[in-house]
């Protein structure tokens, strides 16, 4: 099935997207100019729960996908108009073109270091100053299966106000015990309809 270029084929799209901005602004941070040179470290970065990872070594850092809602405003999203066809349908009974539907996604972000407080608050203070310096993700999607068919996708992060309540309700839902987490909106998230 052909599909329309606008958005996202699949959500770890997104996952992804994430992932490498926090890779390429892990390097350059600010933070490692204020420490000394022996304390630069490099976290595992990866899309998975916060207690799938607590067997690993060294840093981890978890941007796990937890929650998905309809974008409200973007629900009636009229797709921009597309050039004429050269053998244009008859008056009546035109087909309807198909619409992406429109997503706002919750992102829960921890880091963990075993027995490494330091480098747990570290982690968390590159990743806030990644997503506080680039609020907006603006990156060239290439379809899987289909490498001459791309598309220029673009959302917001929005950092989450969220009790510490709620925030420990969410840990109790993970098997892992309560470490240091934020939530973030990542919005609008197109998902590509037909073509």
């Amino acid at each position: 099935m052909p599909l329309n270029p606008m958005g996202v084929v699949d959500l770890s799209m997104v996952t992804d997207l994430l992932i490498g901005a926090i890779d390429d602004y892990w390097p350059g941070s600010t933070l490692w100019a204020t420490l000394f040179s022996d304390a630069y470290f490099k976290p595992t970065v990866s899309g998975l729960t916060p207690d799938a990872v607590r067997a690993g070594s060294g840093c981890q850092v978890t941007v796990t996908l937890i929650h998905i809602e309809p974008h409200m405003p973007q629900r009636n999203f009229a797709s921009p108009p597309q050039a004429p066809s050269p053998n244009p349908p008859p008056p009546r009974g035109q087909n309807i073109p198909a619409q992406p539907l429109a997503l706002d996604l919750q992102y829960f972000v921890t880091a963990y270091s075993d027995n490494n407080c330091h480098q747990e608050q570290q982690a968390m203070s590159i990743i806030l100053d990644c997503f506080y310096q680039n609020p907006v993700i603006r990156k060239t999607v290439v379809y899987p299966g289909s490498p001459a068919a791309s598309t220029q996708v673009e959302f917001t992060l929005t950092m989450e106000i969220e009790t510490v309540d709620s925030v420990s309700q969410l840990w109790r839902a993970f098997t892992a015990p309560f470490r240091l987490s934020t939530l973030y909106r990542v919005g609008v998230v197109f998902l590509t309809p037909p073509a």
